[in-house]
């Protein structure tokens, strides 16, 4: 790996894939109406005789891909790359790793829905992939259409503190673990070289730096976000194809 590329790696077998799946739903369910918002401008300006930004129409998913990375990607990580101003305060406040998270994930959902991929389920499969490396089944964790307090298990943690000291403490100790699981997956995603982090401590100029910093990072999100997105779509279709079978196989015997 060279001075400019990204770095980041797979989340470790510490964090359970609740846990992981738990994290990155909450960064899916925030950012889908983002996404919607990002598809209903770019096609009201693809409808505009405007150069340039009026071709997301006009091009095929693999075309429209590309689209959330430039140019919706330079826009969003203006976001991320802001508390990098403040220099290294900036480094003091938990913002950073949730703000690139959040941004990777608008992409990773934007590229999902450009290849069929709108549910869910399916798009938390995907981000957990790219970004955090490691497959899960979201659908068997969550369910088919988890709620907010499926990611968030607010009333469990509750019940269990009502439930006696012992029950308390063993709550706040799942708390706690939960929450350094959900850094350690933050922590997991393509992140900015270490050039780029490194001038990222300084005032102003961080903000720059972190600014292309991040949005190096994003055509390494995208490409991986499409390659995931067909193969969900592929063994899909070929889950569909065995139930088929399945069934074909079944309907003789149930004649009989």
């Amino acid at each position: 790996m060279n001075a400019l590329e990204p770095r980041g790696g797979a989340v470790t077998g510490e964090v359970t894939d609740l846990e992981l799946a738990r994290t990155v739903g909450v960064f899916v369910t925030v950012t889908r109406p983002a996404v919607a918002g990002a598809r209903i401008v770019s096609t009201l300006v693809g409808l505009t005789p405007i150069p340039v930004v009026n071709g997301y129409l006009r091009r095929d998913a693999d075309g429209r891909s590309r689209w959330w990375v430039l140019p919706v990607g330079a826009v969003t990580t203006v976001a991320v790359a802001w508390p990098s101003a403040l220099g290294f305060i900036a480094r003091v406040l938990p913002l950073q790793p949730y703000l690139g998270f959040a941004n990777q994930t608008i992409v990773v959902v934007g590229v999902a829905g450009e290849h069929g991929v709108d549910r869910l389920p399916e798009q938390i499969d995907l981000v957990a992939r790219v970004l955090a490396r490691r497959h899960i089944d979201a659908r068997q964790l969550l369910g088919a259409n988890p709620g907010f307090e499926d990611l968030v298990p607010v009333r469990e943690t509750a019940n269990r503190v009502r439930g006696g000291v012992r029950s308390a403490i063993g709550a706040v100790r799942d708390t706690i673990h939960t929450v350094k699981s959900a850094r350690t997956a933050l922590d997991a995603r393509p992140r900015p070289a270490a050039a780029f982090d490194t001038l990222g401590k300084l005032p102003v100029i961080g903000a720059i730096s972190t600014y292309l910093g991040e949005l190096a990072t994003l055509p390494v999100v995208d490409s991986g976000a499409s390659d995931g997105a067909k193969i969900l779509g592929l063994e899909a279709v070929l889950a569909g194809t065995a139930s088929s079978d399945g069934a074909r196989e079944v309907d003789p015997e149930s004649e009989a």
